[in-house]
């Protein structure tokens, strides 16, 4: 799988003209090293994984309008979101 998923990612966006956006973290994490493994040798060095919380916050945030606001809120992050976030440091 670690060779034939990035070639079908490859083609699914454009080439990597656009991001690949996973809904669960260990995915992303898991994908974003299976890429730099087949990147090393290979035309797949644009394919960028980018995890759903990462994707909402950067491009979709912006675009909302909050029409009920909340007081607080209790957010408890993954242990694979937290690595992520180490990694990209």
């Amino acid at each position: 799988m670690s060779e034939r998923t990035p070639a079908a990612l490859w083609e699914a966006i454009r080439r990597g003209r656009l991001p690949v956006v996973c809904d669960a973290a260990s995915c992303t994490d898991g994908l974003g090293t299976m890429a730099e493994l087949a990147a090393a040798s290979s035309r797949y060095h644009a394919l960028r994984f980018v995890d759903a919380v990462e994707f909402v916050a950067d491009r979709v945030l912006a675009r909302l309008t909050v029409s009920s606001p909340i007081g607080s809120m209790a957010l408890h992050p993954t242990c694979s979101g937290v690595h992520l976030e180490e990694a990209t440091r």
